[in-house]
């Protein structure tokens, strides 16, 4: 099975739906709990096999996007996991080129 990336809610709540992946990181769970009592940028879950393996958040930085933080599983490091997540993270958030069709409107 693939990588699924897909962007969620910068909450508390994705903080204790991914501790099996910050248990091995807790000061990036603390910034996490941090940036979502700010509601601080954006935050991207990857999912293999149904079950969570990866978190990415990044913050605004002028006209784009600055890497906050990235997350790992334990047990898929090393796999290509953390590359594919900055892979389909970015094509997330790059704007659309004008020969992509139409645009979902927010």
């Amino acid at each position: 099975m693939p990588l699924i990336v897909s962007e969620i809610a910068v909450t508390e709540a994705a903080s204790a739906d991914f501790a099996n992946v910050l248990k091995a990181d807790p000061e990036i769970g603390s910034a996490l709990a941090d940036a979502a009592g700010k509601a601080e940028g954006r935050l991207f879950q990857g999912i293999f096999n149904a079950r969570p393996v990866a978190l990415l958040r990044v913050v605004a930085d002028g006209d784009g996007w600055r890497l906050a933080e990235i997350v790992v599983h334990p047990a898929t490091r090393g796999r290509g996991v953390g590359k594919e997540m900055l892979r389909q993270s970015g094509n997330l958030l790059a704007p659309a080129s004008l020969d992509s069709g139409p645009r979902w409107s927010r």
